[in-house]
């Protein structure tokens, strides 16, 4: 199983030329990663793409709005 940092998530986001939808980051990060990559946090693993979705909305590090996924960068953690 593929595993890698949360930070390489909201990366992608931050990176991207054009807004991902929540099914459009998915398929990116399937193709990127894979389909059975997993992600991790400093207090979490084994995250799948949906629960990481959550716990970044949930600390407000993404939010998502009409469907439209944007990373937040102010709170993001720099380590």
């Amino acid at each position: 199983m593929n595993t890698f940092h949360a930070h390489d998530i909201l990366n992608l986001l931050i990176e991207s030329d054009t807004p991902y939808t929540l099914a459009t980051l998915k398929t990116e990060v399937a193709d990127k990663f894979g389909a059975d990559a997993t992600f991790y946090t400093c207090k979490l693993k084994d995250l799948s793409i949906e629960q990481l979705l959550q716990f970044f909305v949930e600390k407000n590090k993404v939010t998502i709005n009409d469907d439209i996924v944007t990373a937040n960068i102010a709170n993001m953690c720099h380590h």
